[in-house]
């Protein structure tokens, strides 16, 4: 039996005392304090995993760490000060971004020993990703520092310095995000004293000169240590004062290198530093990297929010030259040095042609009717052209020419980032064309063509919207103007209970107006004309978003996917809402008739990220549908979130006389919470009509008697009720029927 499997044994014994349903299968790794493993455990036919970590203590160790956490002498069944630090410095940044996520922890021991178990998401370490990959393209590397900087603004917040920020303690998950992990060494900066002397706990490698030297320091000691991660990554995995020349570095030769760096020496250029992937580095980005690990604290940055913003800055617009080669010139598109892919899959009736390769910056690429160009490449963001072309048909079988352009910017980061789902139609036939562009090599191109010749469209479908929120949401955790703007709306999220009563300060021109465009077309017009703009969010009344996690089309997962709602949804606040509901339910699903509660939650200036851009054919024929492209200018809007009440009409028949009065005490909620929030425009629609097959003409009585009521008849500038583009829906019909007698523009 080896070594591995002994420790797996002794450690499942030790397990079965208060966490017996989990079982060790592998050794990962340990230190001084303990071992790592992996774990796992099944339960209903799922195999779930994770990583145990295991730390162990002695009297002689916790009497060296005592006094650095001002833990005093350890009495018999006390947690030690090291242990108990590292429990609330795991429970201080649950759930947080970029950080290793802690699922739970146990302790035991008595005055002799102590050992704290601590369960978490098991991920790959970043050293063994290092040894697998051996270089890094310059976006990875971009992506390494602006993932940690998002991890080290949430412990700033929680005032805790990592203090060992170093390759052994990153990780990566299954999704290509970066953590931190491994707090052991943390100080919470509360307990930092003017004058007092700290201990250089740390990794001598990456530790900032203040440390080594026990002098005072603050949170810039991270990301000067992230600083030198990232140089040496740059560097071909040299750090400073190595000459990338020699072929053997000795313990002596780092030793020397350290002393030099730790005794103010500054950091030697890597300016023309040409990468083993191939890029060079510049003076822009040599410069920036140097900020971060300058010897005086006053000249770094001061804190991880401007290291990422400079990462960000520099991801977007490039350095001093191009990535790719030569100097960029004005007006010219950027290309980062990653290499794109494509895939288009042709369907026409059973036929099926695929065509994939490599995708060249301004190169055209034709398939059939649509053709299309890489004409930028900007960080985390795409910029493609594409020209739908040929014999687009119309509705009455009579063809015309088209000759479309359109401009895309789409996200690269999370696989699939746009797919073309709806058919092209000519003459003859009709054909769907499924686009995939991913940084993939061949073989995995090649394994990607036959996954989506393999699915159904509904499958397809479902998998793009399901990615396309992935790489939305990945997109929002990551960009620290965006996390500012989640921060306040989560702060300003709140729950208006039934029968709530708004303040109403002025009369307003009372207009409503019925459209044929998309919720969020309606709601960008108005508020980039600077009303402030209010849209309904018809919404799953027990879980938020909806069906988001598994690709749902629906008007709230539209909504999800196009800003960052979602973080409003999910959070503490508006967990009122929904318990609200479930405490209604006497099952997991809605009962054929359920009302809900009248409760509304209301989530200010949630930030639209995308639009759904339709492309169209001649005489209007719809070439693509559920298009999302991100905009260059991203907008605000509040967002209403309320249910619609449920009777599954096509199965019951209820009155209309009941119906209505469930639906406008539902309505008079809504518009409460929008008067409370002196909205000048409410933006509104086919309340409940879609999924959950309410009557429309009740749903628009319902509205029509609300919004002649005195209260309401001038509350808003105007009521605006998006109906989409479904132009001979009976919904539409209904709407514009009942509320006729209002302005109304179509």
């Amino acid at each position: 039996m080896g070594s591995n499997d002994i420790k797996c044994r002794i450690i499942e014994e030790e397990l079965k005392t208060f966490w017996p349903e989990w079982h060790a299968v592998k050794w990962l790794g340990g230190g001084s304090f303990g071992d790592v493993f992996q774990i796992y455990k099944e339960s209903y036919g799922i195999r779930a995993e994770s990583a145990l970590k295991v730390i162990r203590m002695n009297g002689i160790l916790n009497d060296l760490y005592s006094s650095d956490h001002h833990g005093g002498d350890i009495k018999k069944g006390q947690i030690p000060a090291p242990l108990l630090n590292e429990i609330r410095i795991m429970e201080a940044l649950k759930g947080a971004p970029n950080i290793v996520a802690v699922e739970d922890f146990h302790f035991q021991g008595d005055s002799q020993e102590q050992t704290l178990y601590v369960r978490m998401e098991l991920l790959t370490s970043f050293q063994k990703l290092l040894r697998r990959k051996g270089y890094f393209s310059l976006t990875d590397i971009l992506k390494i520092g602006t993932d940690i900087c998002t991890a080290l603004t949430y412990c700033e917040k929680k005032k805790i310095i990592h203090r060992d920020i170093k390759p052994a303690n990153l990780f990566v998950d299954a999704f290509g995000n970066y953590k931190v992990g491994d707090f052991g060494a943390s100080r919470q900066m509360e307990t930092v004293h003017p004058g007092s002397e700290m201990t250089s706990i740390g990794t001598i490698s990456y530790m900032a000169p203040e440390v080594y030297a026990c002098k005072n320091y603050d949170s810039t000691v991270d990301t000067y240590a992230l600083g030198l991660v990232l140089y040496q990554l740059l560097n071909n995995r040299r750090p400073p004062f190595i000459s990338g020349k020699a072929p053997v570095v000795s313990a002596e030769d780092i030793e020397r290198a350290n002393y030099r760096r730790l005794h103010g020496e500054p950091i030697p250029s890597i300016e023309g530093v040409r990468n083993d992937r191939g890029f060079i580095v510049d003076r822009e980005l040599d410069l920036l990297v140097q900020r971060a690990c300058i010897a005086e604290t006053g000249r770094r940055y001061q804190n991880a929010g401007e290291f990422q913003e400079a990462l960000t800055r520099y991801s977007i617009h490039g350095g001093s030259q191009s990535r790719q080669t030569g100097k960029r010139k004005s007006g010219k598109a950027v290309f980062s040095q990653d290499k794109y892919y494509y895939t288009v899959i042709r369907r026409a009736g059973k036929n099926e042609t695929v065509s994939a390769g490599a995708l060249i910056p301004d190169q055209v690429y034709r398939v059939s009717e649509i053709s299309f160009s890489l004409i930028a490449a900007d960080g985390d963001f795409l910029r493609l052209s594409i020209r739908a072309s040929g014999e687009m048909g119309k509705a009455d079988g009579n063809s015309h020419p088209s000759d479309i352009t359109d401009s895309w910017k789409i996200g690269i980061r999370a696989g699939i980032p746009l797919l073309l789902e709806e058919a092209l139609s000519n003459a003859n036939e009709k054909a769907a064309y499924y686009l995939v562009v991913t940084r993939q090599y061949a073989a995995d191109r090649e394994r990607l063509g036959s996954y989506l010749r393999s699915q159904s469209r509904y499958s397809l479908l479902n998998a793009v919207r399901i990615n396309s929120f992935r790489e939305l949401m990945h997109y929002a955790d990551h960009n620290l103007d965006i996390q500012n703007a989640v921060d306040h709306t989560i702060q300003n999220t709140s729950v208006y209970p039934e029968g709530f009563h708004g303040n109403l300060l002025e009369r307003r021109l009372g207009n409503v107006i019925i459209s044929r465009h998309l919720v969020l077309d309606v709601a960008r017009q108005y508020a980039e004309q600077g009303f402030h703009t209010a849209v309904l969010n018809f919404a799953n009344p027990v879980t938020p978003g909806g069906g988001i996690l598994q690709g749902g089309q629906g008007q709230e997962q539209y909504l999800c996917r196009m800003s960052t709602l979602y973080k409003s949804l999910t959070s503490r606040k508006a967990e009122k809402y929904y318990s609200a509901n479930r405490s209604l339910l006497t099952g997991s699903h809605l009962p054929p008739r359920f009302s809900g509660t009248d409760q509304v939650l209301y989530s200010p200036d949630v930030l639209i990220l995308r639009e759904n851009r339709r492309l169209s054919g001649a005489a209007g024929r719809k070439s693509f549908r559920e298009q999302e492209t991100y905009l260059d200018k991203p907008y605000s809007v509040d967002i209403i979130t309320s249910s619609a009440p449920f009777f599954a009409d096509r199965k019951y028949l209820i009155s209309d006389d009941t119906l209505i009065p469930v639906f406008e005490k539902r309505i008079r909620n809504i518009f409460e919470s929008a008067i409370q929030h002196q909205v000048e425009v409410i933006i509104l629609g086919a309340f409940g009509c879609g999924a959950f097959h309410n009557p429309p003409h009740v749903v628009a009585t319902a509205f029509r008697n609300v919004l002649t009521e005195r209260r309401y008849k001038n509350a808003f500038d105007a009521a605006v009720f998006a109906m989409g583009s479904q132009k001979d829906s009976i919904n539409a019909r209904t709407f514009e029927a009942i509320l006729g007698e209002f302005p109304i523009s179509l």
